[in-house]
């Protein structure tokens, strides 16, 4: 009987050991899944990987209690760890995570290098496995990697001190965690991104804003200076400029360590004595230098005796170098692509303020107009970064200076060759007009000499074979000047008026300092509505070659291709036509947001789109009615065919059309 009850009573306790194993397991189980979810909320609401990834690593420890967890991310074929939790042999105020790893170095080295997860139960028995004496007690790891579209941008890695203190279930939860958290890397570094460029965007409008509003030197440049440490943080900080037309140079900025450098004379240097200063000054070109140490340098430096990176940009003014901006750091490779770009946009803002200052010195005699000059530059900086309200605001601050009754800006198209009239107004209001190519016109003239232009009469004004458009009445005085950026002219800005010998040399030399203003707002609206345009441009076209990938039906991919375009293009209808090198067939169309199986209308033998097939030339057209091409049509539109080219063989042609007279821009053109 007592063997009955002792057999009795052991299977009752292995039900019960068993059952409570299941609840155990279960109550595992249920905390992963929990995890999971927290990590999903915590990785989808936070887009700085200082913040999530250290979150990410205490959900992990907290839920396989194990020795210790590392979040590492690939930068350069190095994987770097950023956040990590758990059993690190440091003292408190130590790191919570290791050094830096190779491709192919230990367990977590290997992941990275092949993308396979390891799962070592026990590290003496795994040939990849590294003794690390800041963690002593590691017994089993397990390394998953982080991934997006096959490709490896880091490592999650746990640590148990205990044998088979991991295993199978661990690697799939893992698995499940790492898909989520490679999503949110991902964003936060696109995120990074972007936000390091509207970063850039933003400190070239402050420093428009900085120093075009003054013009005392040694207030300009101190205010340079403070965007430049914002955004470069560098060591040194040197703008030289030259005087007058001496062989000298004059230190108008001198910082090193956010102090100012004591020099031993009174700040003039000559140029053959300033070293790498002169080779940017005679070349025009900027100088950058990677690790003075270890690269070569065109000229003998003088330069602080720590500096490893040094950059120095030329301040070009009319195709003439007035001075140098140069950046130093005492670490090698310090400064990104990004900072070079704004290093360079920094110049060529200073530059501008720094002539202007000159100028506002040679005419302190007409104070009156240039409190007025002041206030409409501090109005045409204000207007923000759209281009109508910048050319609007050129536009008024223009009119408080001099007559102006009709009013033009334009832009010369450097792709197609052709200058766009970006902003016209005259007695009638505002105009449009088609493009003129480069060569014809008083644009032309202006933009190819670099000269402006006062034409007192209309007689001058026919010299000048200048185009007329909108009021039938024509205009008597013009004056012109070339818009320009550092040394390069982009565009014309034009006052004009009814009547003749509306204007004089001092309104000539307003209109080229307020062009000065206007050509650094017109920059800065054109930067940030570029980057805004490419951020939307590279989403769109990332969007539609997954789309196109997805597809091997011809027509299929062709609507794909007009869907994609008329999103960023915000045209009314869009046709492609394929040719044979003779004569063109439908292949696709798309307007009033839906596909078409027939096109709005056939190409005509001798119209626009058969001229660009044959031609392999890009057709622009503004506005159509009166144009030779459209004659005989009824309509007044704005077309824009473009050849589609496999190298020089043209195999069809895109044209995308609006339903009214538009002025294509470059962007809309790229």
């Amino acid at each position: 009987n007592d063997e009955r009850f002792l057999v009795i009573f052991a299977g009752q306790l292995a039900t019960a050991i068993d059952r409570l194993r299941g609840m155990e397991a279960t109550k595992e189980q249920a905390q992963q899944i929990v995890t999971i979810y927290d990590v999903g909320r915590q990785v989808t609401s936070i887009l700085s990987l200082d913040q999530m990834l250290p979150e990410v690593a205490r959900l992990i420890q907290e839920t396989l209690h194990v020795y210790n967890v590392e979040i590492g991310l690939l930068e350069n074929d190095v994987l770097v760890f950023r956040a990590g939790r758990g059993g690190y042999a440091y003292n408190v105020e130590g790191p919570t995570y290791g050094p830096n790893v190779k491709l192919g170095e230990g367990i977590t080295g290997t992941v990275a290098a092949t993308g396979e997860l390891i799962l070592a139960t026990d590290v003496d028995q795994n040939q990849y496995y590294a003794y690390f004496d800041a963690l002593p007690h590691v017994k089993a790891e397990l390394c998953v990697p982080l991934s997006v579209r096959d490709k490896v941008i880091g490592i999650i890695d746990v640590k148990s001190d205990r044998v088979n203190g991991v295993g199978l279930k661990d690697a799939e939860f893992l698995k499940i965690l790492a898909a989520q958290v490679s999503v949110a890397v991902q964003n936060a570094q696109h995120f990074s991104v972007l936000q390091d460029r509207t970063t850039e965007l933003v400190g070239l409008y402050e420093m428009a804003l900085a120093t075009t509003s003054v013009l005392e030197p040694e207030q300009l440049f101190q205010r340079l200076y403070e965007q430049i440490r914002r955004l470069m943080h560098p060591d040194v900080c040197i703008a030289a400029l030259t005087v007058g037309n001496s062989d000298n140079l004059t230190l108008a900025l001198a910082v090193e360590q956010d102090k100012p450098i004591q020099m031993h004379s009174d700040g003039v240097i000559p140029i053959p004595d300033s070293g790498l200063f002169g080779w940017v000054l005679e070349t025009q070109e900027m100088l950058s230098i990677n690790d003075i140490q270890a690269d070569t340098v065109p000229t003998a430096p003088r330069l602080s005796p720590k500096a490893r990176s040094w950059i120095g940009v030329p301040l070009l003014a009319r195709d003439r170098a007035i001075g140098v901006l140069c950046v130093q750091s005492y670490t090698p490779n310090a400064f990104t692509q990004d900072q070079h770009r704004f290093l360079q946009s920094a110049a060529r803002q200073v530059t501008i303020a720094v002539e202007n200052a000159r100028l506002y010195r040679a005419a302190l005699d007409t104070a009156d107009r240039f409190e007025i000059l002041r206030q409409a530059s501090q109005e045409i900086l204000s207007a923000g970064l759209n281009p109508i309200s910048v050319y609007k605001a050129i536009h008024k601050a223009t009119q408080k200076l001099m007559p102006s009754e009709a009013f033009v800006i334009t832009k010369l198209d450097e792709i197609t060759h052709q200058i766009f009239l970006v902003y016209a107004v005259d007695n009638t209001g505002r105009q449009g007009h088609n493009p003129v190519p480069l060569g014809e016109g008083l644009s032309s003239h202006v933009i190819l000499t670099g000269l402006p232009v006062l034409a007192s009469d209309i007689s001058q004004l026919n010299e000048l074979d200048a185009i007329h458009f909108g009021d039938p009445e024509s205009v008597r005085s013009v004056l012109a000047i070339p818009l320009r950026i550092g040394g390069k002219i982009f565009g014309m800005l034009s006052a004009q008026s009814y009547k003749a010998y509306a204007h004089t040399q001092q309104d000539q030399s307003m209109l080229e300092m307020l062009g000065a203003y206007a050509a650094a707002a017109m920059e800065n609206a054109r930067l940030f509505d570029a980057e805004h345009q490419r951020n939307i441009e590279l989403e769109t076209i990332r969007q539609a070659s997954l789309n196109l990938t997805s597809s091997l039906e011809a027509k299929e991919v062709l609507q794909l291709i007009l869907q994609s375009t008329l999103s960023m293009v915000k045209a009314d209808d869009a046709h492609i036509f394929l040719y044979d090198g003779e004569s063109l067939s439908f292949g696709s169309a798309r307007y009033r947001n839906q596909a078409q199986t027939e096109p709005f209308s056939h190409p005509r033998p001798q119209g626009a789109t058969y001229t660009v097939a044959r031609s392999g030339m890009a057709l622009v057209i503004p506005a159509t009615k009166g144009h030779p091409m459209f004659i005989d049509t009824p309509w007044d539109s704005a077309i824009a065919s473009l050849p589609l080219l496999i190298g020089e063989l043209v195999v069809g042609v895109m044209n995308v059309a609006y339903h009214q007279p538009h002025n294509f821009d470059e962007n809309e053109l790229r």
